[in-house]
């Protein structure tokens, strides 16, 4: 009878004990699947952001160049009209001066 009753609180001890450890394990997997969740959506973010600058910084660089070159070559152009005896082929005739790459 004694036994019986020991193996009967035992038994009820390692029930209640289990459940507690289980939901335990639980709301500590629930926090880290949160956590995990909020870190990945972060970082995510971060890149997307970071990638977006990337991207406005590029196409403002490249932007600003191709109308760099583009003012450079009608300032050429402006000038070569302007002042043809310092082109490198010369219109004259100089063949002497064909060899030298032509910058119109």
């Amino acid at each position: 009878m004694f036994f019986n009753n020991h193996l009967r609180q035992l038994k009820a001890f390692l029930n209640n004990h289990l459940r507690q450890q289980r939901a335990s394990l639980q709301n500590h997997l629930r926090q880290l699947r949160a956590f995990l969740h909020n870190h990945l959506h972060q970082r995510i973010m971060f890149f997307n952001n970071h990638l977006r600058q990337l991207k406005a910084f590029l196409n403002n660089h490249l932007r600003q160049r191709r109308a760099f070159l583009q003012n450079h070559l009608r300032q050429r152009i402006m000038f070569f009209n302007k002042h043809p005896h310092h082109r490198r082929t010369s219109p004259l005739g100089h063949e002497w001066r064909a060899f030298l790459p032509n910058q119109l």
